[in-house]
């Protein structure tokens, strides 16, 4: 049966599994819905794939993220446009990973939802002590996760998250949930679907 169109956005400190969660609910939705695609994509992987392209920018982005710094608005933003245009006809499901997360991707995000006449948006926050966050991503193995880069990056995430997150909640156009991100896989995403209502 199909469902509503959704556009959802998670996010959460890096570790809390926002990208497995994403797979996991791109696949729920295309079993659920299969009248309607589904795109979906992760912020910070548009932004790795651009800094390894070539040019004064790209290699700007490639020394900044090795750095374990919080690239800039203007460039998350042109990614994510730039996805958007490329992609979008209208009738799929959006489910991003790590976008919107400052009051600069705001401005540009707004107006997308209002030009793409996306209903309800929807914000999916999970969360996780950090020493779970750092445990996790140490685990992991890219070349920008050393325990210094991971902590500043946590650090500059909930700066810039607690913006986002009082827009989403006194903005009545949009959708605010916060999800445990502790427990299974399996766990996890069956609070994500119930807290979605899909």
């Amino acid at each position: 049966m199909p469902v509503e169109l959704q556009t959802i956005f998670l996010l959460g400190p890096q570790g809390s599994g926002k990208g497995t969660q994403v797979q996991l609910l791109a696949q729920y939705l295309e079993k659920k819905d299969p009248a309607h695609p589904v795109y979906h994509f992760s912020v910070g992987e548009l932004l790795r794939e651009f800094g390894s392209e070539v040019g004064f920018t790209e290699e700007r982005v490639r020394a900044s993220l090795l750095r374990g710094e919080m690239q800039p608005g203007f460039v998350s933003s042109y990614l994510v446009a730039r996805y958007f245009i490329l992609h979008l006809k209208g009738e799929e499901h959006i489910i991003i990973d790590g976008y919107p997360r400052s009051l600069e991707n705001l401005v540009n995000f707004d107006s997308a939802m209002d030009f793409y006449e996306r209903k309800t948006p929807t914000l999916v926050y999970l969360t996780i002590p950090d020493e779970e966050a750092v445990s996790r991503l140490m685990k992991r193995g890219r070349s920008d996760d050393t325990e210094e880069g991971i902590r500043k990056r946590l650090a500059w995430t909930k700066d810039q998250f607690a913006a986002t997150i009082a827009h989403f909640t006194n903005n009545p156009k949009y959708r605010f949930h916060e999800v445990d991100g502790l427990g299974t896989i399996e766990e996890v995403h069956q609070r994500v679907l119930s807290t979605l209502g899909i």
